[in-house]
């Protein structure tokens, strides 16, 4: 193995060095994305049982308590119910995107 590195030369180095960056950003992203199991049913199911029992406050708070990026849209969504619901549309539409771009 060492053979193969050094008739490489030089610019062995850098790809050497990009393999293991993108080894980590691999890891890194399987632990994210193993480490956001929820039940989205249940979840669902609880924050629209609060809702219908009006109690907004258990909502936002189970929606808090939650790290998973629907429990964040949720959130912003219950925060912003009294918004005409077009532009409640957009905005969830754009929350959805935010947590997206941050997977």
């Amino acid at each position: 193995m060492l053979n193969f590195i050094i008739k490489g030369g030089p610019i062995m180095y850098p790809i050497i060095i990009g393999s293991i960056f993108g080894l980590m950003i691999v890891f890194e992203r399987f632990f994210t994305f193993r480490g956001m199991k929820l039940d989205t049913f249940n979840f669902v199911q609880n924050i629209f049982r609060e809702l219908k029992e009006n109690n907004i406050k258990k909502a936002l708070e189970l929606c808090g308590n939650t790290s998973h990026p629907i429990a964040a849209v949720f959130k912003i969504g219950i925060e912003r119910r009294d918004l005409p619901l077009d532009r409640l549309e957009k905005i969830l539409e754009q929350a959805g995107n935010n947590q997206i771009q941050k997977l």
